[in-house]
């Protein structure tokens, strides 16, 4: 299991109410003990141990979420959503509005939106004028799953009120949920709509309007969002203005990783997310075994091209993140005339580029990514089996970077991480004969070993590109995922690289 630190500094406590003879007194001991200095993985075996609905357990899952790592946290967090109705969620519920620890509230809260029971959202609610952004921004999330007249009007005050937008997006993504329609930014919008819907008999919450449809030959899940920025879902100016952005999933992941702090961005472009097929999908190649299988990149760029077209668009937009950023290079080689402008988020130029990130892992980065590194490297025998793509998706190189105690990592792991296998991505090999002539902005968190914006990289970046040169960014106080480490700044290069390429009315 990559990321190591399970950091339950303390839970080891040499004397305390559990010392006696009794059975759980001693799976507590043993519990605290395997805690003590353990690896991620072993960790959370040892959570597993405990039994939720045990009142002597709390104080444990306490604990651990106000130091494990997050995946340790997110089991902690999974246990505590089991706990029933009675004395000891009504104690889980003090927690979360009274502890001085914002983990523990924060992991309470996902606890609640993950197994909730009748009397949470009232506890939710409270937690809603928390001063801690990370246990509002999960209070939120959370009244978005627990559907409640109550709930709805609160959402609607964060709507209008909120001035965090790490917060302020997951209150219009919930309302969204909830409504099955989106009222947009406006001041006033979200309370107007309250106005006319409060008096509804039922809430509950709507799906995502998810198409799964094959466009030349390969599959593809597919979501836009097609809003004008008014909210009023007419067709005018607004709507026909606005260009299309294509965002591609990051292999190992649905829609969902961009989601919804982009969805912010439907107020200049419109969006469709695209979820890749993995090479069982697209190839029937398992991608598991001793012979890894190439992406075939050419054929989803084919496939790509036919969903532009299934639009009606012109050109488009596209947007990748890491390896898929050679697949939307390729895209932008292939179809000059089809994009638009190329948007690349943490993503690499090429071979060299990438090879230069995984060293740079090798040397800098925990005991347990720079094994990650070097079996990418190809320094370990690997028999690459599906329990080992398990342990070592690419999502954990970049969860490995993000804050290790944020539920925002474990929310991704649980909703939007998929099984791709293991697949090599070819990249473009840039020569003085092969350069991309498409508006390109580089996106690049500013401390992560694996960012591809070195000054090397930054300098073989502008040689790889005609007219217009291409714009790099490092993203201030933010590191594997700048979409939701920082999202106004996210927008604001976002927009601002749009109209500087001409690509904004």
């Amino acid at each position: 299991m990559l990321g190591i630190l399970a950091g339950v500094a303390g839970s080891a406590s040499a004397a305390d109410d559990d010392s006696g003879e009794d059975a759980y007194g001693r799976i507590l001991q043993d519990v605290r003990r395997r805690l003590k200095g353990a690896t991620v993985e072993r960790a959370v075996a040892a959570v597993k141990l405990l039994d939720p609905a045990n009142p002597r357990s709390l104080p444990d899952l306490i604990r651990i979420l106000s130091t494990g790592h997050w995946f340790v946290r997110g089991t902690a967090i999974d246990a505590l959503a089991t706990v029933p109705a009675g004395p000891l969620r009504a104690e889980m519920r003090l927690h979360l509005i009274t502890h001085d620890d914002l983990w523990v509230r924060e992991g309470i809260a996902y606890a609640m939106a993950t197994g909730p029971v009748p009397g949470d959202g009232e506890a939710l609610i409270a937690a809603m004028d928390d001063e801690s952004w990370r246990v509002r921004r999960t209070a939120t999330r959370a009244l978005g799953e627990i559907v409640s007249r109550d709930g709805v009007e609160r959402l609607v005050q964060t709507a209008e009120e909120e001035t965090d937008l790490r917060v302020l997006v997951w209150a219009r993504a919930s309302l969204r949920a909830i409504s099955g329609t989106d009222m947009g930014r406006a001041k006033g919008a979200w309370l107007a709509w309250w106005r006319r819907h409060k008096d509804r008999p039922e809430w509950g919450r709507q799906g995502d309007e998810v198409t799964r449809e094959e466009f030349a030959g390969v599959p593809l899940e597919t979501v836009t969002l097609d809003t004008p920025p008014d909210g009023t879902g007419s067709s005018g100016t607004d709507r026909a203005a606005r260009p299309d952005l294509f965002v591609l999933a990051p292999f190992g992941y649905s829609h969902d990783y961009f989601r919804p702090y982009l969805d912010e961005a439907s107020a200049f472009v419109r969006i469709t997310y695209v979820t890749l097929p993995t090479i069982q999908e697209i190839s029937g190649t398992s991608g598991y075994g001793r012979s890894i299988p190439v992406y075939p990149v050419d054929k989803l760029a084919r496939a790509l091209d036919s969903l532009r077209k299934s639009k009606g668009k012109e050109r488009v937009i596209v947007m990748a993140a890491g390896p898929v950023a050679w697949i939307a290079e390729r895209y932008a080689m292939r179809y000059k005339k089809s994009i638009a402008g190329l948007v690349l988020v943490n993503g690499w130029l090429d071979r060299q580029s990438y090879g230069a990130a995984i060293t740079r892992l090798l040397h800098e980065g925990t005991a347990s990514e720079r094994w990650a590194a070097g079996l990418l490297l190809g320094e370990f025998e690997s028999d690459h089996s599906p329990d080992e793509g398990r342990r070592l998706r690419r999502v954990f190189l970049t969860h490995g970077l993000v804050d290790r105690r944020d539920s925002e990592a474990w929310r991704l792991w649980k909703t939007a991480t998929r099984d791709h296998g293991f697949v090599t991505v070819p990249p473009i090999d840039f020569t003085r004969h092969v350069k991309i002539e498409t508006p390109t902005l580089f996106t690049f968190p500013g401390d992560s070993p694996l960012s591809g914006g070195s000054d090397a990289d930054l300098r073989r970046i502008r040689a790889s590109f005609r007219k217009p040169p291409p714009i790099t960014a490092v993203m201030r106080d933010a590191r594997g995922m700048t979409h939701f480490e920082d999202p106004a700044e996210f927008l604001r290069v976002l927009k601002g690289f749009l109209d500087y390429a001409g690509l904004l009315d």
